[in-house]
This record gives structure tokens, sequence and C-alpha cells, in this order.
């Protein structure tokens, strides 16, 4: 057991159990017979992290372990791009990961705090830079997984009201709760309280100002998250969705029929689709997608 930091948890306690103990020998050109685990468990405080069992000889050759050379090449820089989608709507790429801003008549409201910190205030910072006239109020998050979570402290710690779906709520209040005092992040340096509106089971949120409204809702059997929530404008006939259709070449999308039911039993009218990963599709590739998924 060790204490050690994590950019989301915070301050975490490390525990790794070792079990299931035979004999081997020959690990590491050692001829002597030694007793090692066959499995080992790693949990990062009450969260069970990976599991692990040998199940192979551990003699054979490995082959080569050094990183390929795109990844030893790769930069730690966040690079935030901006693309208008429609008057008042702009795709904020860069990255593996997007968000969406929507400019309201009152407000801004920004769709998606991905990856980490970093990405996460740089989003902000271009978000406030489009519009700087408008306070930016709103984050909508589709779900609780660390690359779409990682920067809701982030996004706290700047004032931002968080909105998504009634199963995360417990999840996000442990998150905003934990004690960041090993390398202290953006809400640890600026405290601000969780403020958090959500929905619950299959009801629609809308987010209300002037002639603009944005629904929100759950992406009905997801299997990829039971809270995963889609945003959608009416007025644009434009959706914003995480996960269940990421449209890239080649890319399977074994979670796109949910979304493509869940948009029609709610009967959108969608001409757009802003993926979180991908590139900008239509209904129309969603629906060629739903037809070769695996």
């Amino acid at each position: 057991m060790s204490s050690t930091y994590h950019s989301i948890l915070g301050d975490i306690a490390v525990e790794t159990i070792f079990e299931d103990y035979a004999e081997t020998g020959g690990l590491g050109g050692i001829q002597a017979r030694l007793n090692m685990p066959r499995t080992y468990t790693t949990n990062l405080d009450e969260f069970r992290i990976s599991q692990y069992r040998v199940t192979t000889d551990p003699h054979g050759e490995v082959g080569d372990l050094s990183a390929p050379a795109a990844a030893e090449a790769a930069s730690t820089a966040v690079s935030v791009e901006t693309e208008e989608i429609t008057d008042g709507v702009w795709h904020l790429t860069g990255g593996s990961h997007h968000s969406v801003l929507i400019e309201f008549d009152e407000f801004l409201a920004l769709v998606e705090a991905p990856q980490s910190e970093a990405r996460t205030l740089a989003v902000i910072a271009q978000a406030r830079e489009l519009q700087p006239d408008k306070p930016l109020q709103y984050l909508v998050n589709t779900h609780h997984h660390f690359d779409h979570s990682a920067g809701v402290r982030a996004a706290v710690s700047e004032g931002l009201t968080v909105i998504t779906h009634q199963v995360n709520r417990s999840f996000y209040e442990d998150l905003v709760a934990r004690q960041h005092t090993i390398e202290p992040d953006a809400l640890a340096r600026n405290p601000q309280p969780l403020t958090m509106e959500s929905m619950a089971g299959d009801d629609v949120y809308e987010l209300t100002s002037g002639r603009r409204t944005l629904a929100i809702s759950r992406i009905v059997g997801d299997p990829h998250s039971e809270s995963n929530v889609m945003a959608y404008l009416p007025r644009e006939r434009l959706l914003i969705e995480a996960d269940a259709f990421s449209p890239r070449p080649d890319a399977p999308a074994p979670f796109a029929a949910a979304l493509l039911e869940t948009i029609e039993a709610q009967e959108l009218r969608v001409n757009t689709i802003l993926p979180i990963h991908g590139s900008v599709a239509t209904l129309e590739d969603l629906e060629s997608a739903v037809e070769t998924a695996p």
C-alpha cells in the first residue's frame, strides 16, 4: 500500500495484491526455481483498475518493447482549433477529443471538458476569446469515463455549472470533493463549490435563452455507458454526441444503433452530427454506419 497522485482522483492510496503463487524458473535468465505470483490486482482507493493473470509460458521471447517513434516524438502541447459550424456554434478540435461551444442570447455553454485539466483550461480560454462579451456559464458532460470527465474539476474551478445525467451525480460530487494536496490542481488552487444540474431516466433537460434551445437527454440502451447523454439543437437540426458514433475512416461503430434508435424514438430531425471524436457527419453517415456495424 502506498500513496500517490492521480490527475483526476487527486491523493490516492494504491494497493497491489499478489496471489496464486506457483513455481517457475528461467525468468530473466535465472535458472533457479522461484515461487512467483500468477495473479496481481491493482486498486486505486475503492476503484479496481486492473487484474492480470499469467496464462501462457513466461519463458518465450517478448520482442522489442521500445516505444514507437511516433510516441517518442509526441508533443504534450495543447492545440485548440475552431470551426464555426453554424451561427453561434463552434467545433473546438485539435486533438483526439473535441468540445462544442454554443452561444445563447445571455450566456455561453460548453459541451465536454475532456482528456485533462490542461486541455479543458485551453478550451475554456478559447471559448471566452471567441465571445468575450458573454459569460461562459455551463458545461454539458456526456458521461463519466475519465477521458470525458478529466476536465470537470477545472471547469468547476472556472465557475461553470455542470449539466449531466443523474447517474453521474454522486461520482462528480466525490470527484470535486477529493483532496489534491500532493500536486494541487486548478480547483485546489482556486476552490469553488460544485453547482450541478441533471436529468433522471429518459427525461429531457432544456437549456434555453432567446431563440436557442439545447435539449439534453440520455442515449437509451447505449452499451458504452448507461449515463451517456446527447445534446440536440432543434432549430439548427444539429446533434452533439460522444462515443456512440465516432466518424473516422474504416472505424467500426458498434454503439451507433442505440444512438440512431434514440433519435428515431424522439422523432428528432437531425441534419448534422458533431461528434466528440472524429469529423463532422450527417444522419445518412450514421445510418450507413449502423448498417455496416459489427
